[in-house]
């Protein structure tokens, strides 16, 4: 693939779990961190859980 097919992958699948994070956090009332996994992808859990890759974003319930 090439290094455009990459950015553009990886850039649906921030935006769809940051949607999806927003979604939660507001469900759930408490903030949602974004991290990004050893091999690129994308998740989200509630704050003070603990997660497995690089921190990325915390989202809030406001």
């Amino acid at each position: 693939m090439s290094c455009r097919c990459q950015q553009e992958k990886w850039q649906r699948d921030y935006a769809k779990q940051r949607d999806l994070a927003k979604k939660a956090a507001v469900l759930l009332d408490c903030p949602q961190v974004i991290y990004r996994t050893d091999d690129g992808r994308f998740g989200f859990v509630s704050e003070g859980n603990e997660y497995n890759g690089e921190f990325y974003e915390i989202i809030t319930q406001y």
